[in-house]
């Protein structure tokens, strides 16, 4: 990640955290010595952090950027690209992985077919929570989606949690038989939350 200054960057957009906050906060991190706050690399130019600063307006937007050669980085969460690029070395999400842009991917990733993109870095992002509206919704009623969402059954639905022997996929990737919807408590979100803006 040392090599990323003075290159032309590619972000999601300024109001993504996975594609925006979440990267500008490690780079703010690993650049101390720079003195950088998030104002910093929203905009490039020769006196700035980047060259240039793009905004794909979406997962794939910011991945297309970089593949298309109008950024030399670009930040985007992984899991939006999985259905156009397939890990062919190295360990999948961790840096240093090199990801090929699959040979039946569809637009924009059509014209980039057999290309391919290392990660530098891997940050872990949380997923938005599933909520309800606490004034419309008795406790009851909580009580019973939190029990179903939670439960065996929704935990080993193939339509919700799809695995390569299921077939047509699912909502999600169940990657250990252990992988389910779990009842989050609000302080998770807080590193989230603490981040600079």
């Amino acid at each position: 990640m040392d090599n990323i200054k003075g290159k032309k960057m590619s972000f999601v957009s300024n109001s993504s955290t996975s594609g925006f906050k979440v990267p500008t906060n490690t780079i703010i991190s690993h650049f101390a010595d720079d003195n950088l706050i998030v104002d910093d690399l929203l905009e490039g130019g020769s006196d700035a952090f980047f060259s240039e600063v793009l905004f794909g307006g979406s997962h794939q937007g910011s991945a297309f950027n970089l593949l298309s050669g109008k950024s030399d980085v670009s930040a985007f969460c992984d899991i939006e690209l999985a259905p156009y690029a397939t890990c062919t070395d190295g360990t999948p999400h961790e840096a240093g992985s090199i990801y090929t842009i699959n040979a039946d991917a569809s637009a924009p990733f059509d014209t980039v077919q057999g290309q391919t993109y290392t990660v530098i870095q891997s940050t872990p992002v949380l997923n938005g929570p599933f909520a309800y509206n606490g004034d419309t919704l008795s406790p009851e009623d909580v009580k019973a989606i939190q029990e179903l969402f939670t439960s065996d059954e929704v935990a080993n639905d193939s339509l919700i949690f799809y695995t390569e022997d299921s077939g047509e996929p699912g909502l999600l990737e169940k990657k250990s038989h252990q992988m389910r919807f779990v009842t989050v408590e609000d302080s998770w979100y807080d590193p989230i939350r603490n981040m600079q803006s």
